[in-house]
């Protein structure tokens, strides 16, 4: 529920400052802050996801390699950027099931 109301925030104000102030996003205000809300809740929900998985160290790795990795997704192939968190998450989990600074037995 946090994660909800603060992606939602977030996009409130992103576009209250970057469409109403700096006039850059043309069309519906509304539209353009559901749709920015929407990425910032796909973007830290895979982080989240990441972090739960790989532990404490992990969270900082998961951010890192989500921005890194998506920023090339996005030189490279622009309609495939929302899913690299979730291909990202989803390799971890083919090769090593804990994550990748899990501890063993930890979920048995």
């Amino acid at each position: 529920g946090v994660l909800l109301v603060k992606s939602a925030l977030i996009g409130l104000v992103v576009v209250g400052i970057v469409q109403g102030w700096l006039g850059v996003i043309p069309g519906d205000w509304g539209a353009n802050a559901a749709v920015i809300s929407l990425t910032v809740i796909a973007i830290s929900s895979t982080v989240c996801g990441l972090g739960a998985m790989l532990g404490a160290p992990g969270v900082a790795l998961g951010g890192l390699l989500i921005g890194v990795l998506s920023s090339l997704m996005s030189l490279f192939f622009p309609p495939a950027v929302e899913l690299t968190g979730y291909v990202i998450m989803g390799i971890i989990l083919l090769v090593r099931p804990r994550g990748l600074f899990g501890v063993e037995g930890l979920f048995e």
